[in-house]
């Protein structure tokens, strides 16, 4: 959920990409990339290997956006997708 009441909580973003607002998905991406970051850095051990497989798992979320099951806690899901990644690249 976000904090600043003037913007739409996660559940609400999802809905927009998916009913055709791309570009609502920017504000997931704002949202969460520095979580994934952190997750995926110490992980790997490389700022660089995380950054590409934060990028990654970004978009892999996009593609698959339709098949997160709980729009409201897409972070997790985009946690879980950054995870078996990293886990792919150890």
């Amino acid at each position: 959920m976000s904090s600043d009441p003037t913007l739409p909580d996660d559940a609400q973003v999802v809905r927009a990409v998916l009913h055709g607002r791309s570009e609502a998905y920017r504000l997931l991406v704002r949202r969460h990339q520095d979580a994934l970051f952190r997750h995926a850095d110490r992980m790997l051990g490389s700022a660089d290997e995380a950054a590409d497989v934060v990028q990654r798992a970004f978009v892999t979320g996009y593609r698959k956006l339709s098949a997160c099951a709980e729009p409201a806690k897409v972070g997790g899901w985009l946690f879980r997708i950054c995870a078996n990644l990293c886990k792919d690249e150890l």
